[in-house]
């Protein structure tokens, strides 16, 4: 969540628009093709969201595993609208599973995270079925989705909780996410507008114990197996370029790895819809990273 480069500070002030906030909101929802070798909808839980889309060719055997979960301000999203990355990952060699989880206001981020290992640990024994292989599954989230793939990777009790094993996660890719160090964010809204400060107060409350306990930056610690973090981030975006140099610093201080890179000519929303549309370098940078 935060990256190599943090010379200005914890404390760097920014400012939001309402119109680039809403933009945050509203990018997962963009209505962009899926691919046409979907079809596979199937329940991970008892819970409505529950569900995810897994997008396998026929010719898949042991494949690597690409588990996207969307954005959307913990409060909407879906998984169908993954644009190009589908197609691309399955020409790539990925089985590409698109998860849906639980939303806010009936359902708060900690049920959110809780549904994300569910999704994982689903996967870890079902897999294997539509071709993929159990023991190579990396996951990738946008925006808030960014968030909750941290969370699980770096609060084990998650997966602890639904039985599974955190060591399932080989790999974790934030793609614009700037929600790792929640106490860091809220203090950088303080002078952001009302909409950015409601959001993210409907999403986290006025608890610092509970910011704390909802950061990925927050659970980093010596001796805890980690896996690797790649940042996506669009290159002139401040909050997701501090958040990225915050946690990648903090990450090698306890023997973790992590990587930047950040996309020029994306924006919060670009950097998601075009990945993997041709010559997109978010997406190349995943498969190098992953490789």
């Amino acid at each position: 969540l935060y990256g190599l480069v943090f010379a200005s500070g914890v404390g760097t002030i920014f400012h939001f628009s309402l119109l680039s906030v809403f933009g945050l909101l509203v990018s997962s929802l963009w209505l962009s093709p899926v691919w046409a070798g979907a079809g596979n909808t199937l329940a991970y839980g008892a819970l409505e969201r529950e569900k995810l889309d897994i997008y396998a060719p026929a010719q898949a055997s042991d494949w690597p595993v690409m588990l996207y979960v969307h954005g959307g301000g913990w409060k909407m999203g879906d998984k169908k609208r993954v644009g190009s990355k589908a197609k691309a990952f399955n020409q790539a060699g990925y089985v590409f599973v698109a998860t849906n989880y639980p939303l806010l206001p009936d359902h708060p981020v900690e049920q959110q995270a809780h549904s994300v290992a569910k999704a994982v640990t689903w996967m870890a024994s079902n897999i294997a079925a539509s071709g993929g292989d159990p023991a190579q599954i990396h996951i990738m989230g946008h925006s808030a989705g960014a968030h909750l793939v941290g969370l699980v990777a770096t609060d084990h009790r998650y997966f602890h909780a639904v039985g599974g094993d955190p060591a399932l996660v080989k790999s974790v890719i934030s793609v614009d996410g700037a929600a790792f160090n929640i106490p860091w964010r809220m203090k950088s809204l303080q002078d952001a507008g009302w909409f950015a400060r409601r959001l993210f107060s409907q999403a986290f409350g006025r608890d610092p114990k509970r910011w704390a306990a909802l950061s990925p930056f927050h659970h980093l610690e010596a001796g805890k197996p980690l896996p690797p973090f790649l940042f996506l981030t669009a290159e002139q975006r401040t909050a997701s370029n501090n958040a990225a140099d915050g946690f990648i610093e903090k990450l090698h201080r306890v023997g973790g790895r992590a990587f930047l890179r950040a996309i020029a000519d994306r924006n919060h929303a670009t950097i998601n819809r075009k990945m993997g549309e041709a010559g997109d370098p978010a997406f190349q940078a995943i498969l190098d990273f992953v490789r």
